[in-house]
């Protein structure tokens, strides 16, 4: 995953996380969720919720 990709690919709320991890080329949550906190020091579901509330 590219730190803007996955990041960027969490924007539409309609997309699933797994789905978002699938497309980003993770065989599973665990590791992309991992991955985006190391990258981004913050819970996918919280960059996207934080995200929802500012737009």
């Amino acid at each position: 995953m590219t730190a803007d990709g996955g990041r960027s690919a969490l924007d539409p709320a309609e997309r699933s996380l797994g789905l978002v991890a699938a497309r980003s080329g993770y065989q599973n949550l665990s590791d992309f969720n991992r991955r985006f906190l190391e990258l981004k020091r913050i819970r996918p579901r919280d960059y996207r919720a934080a995200h929802r509330r500012t737009e």
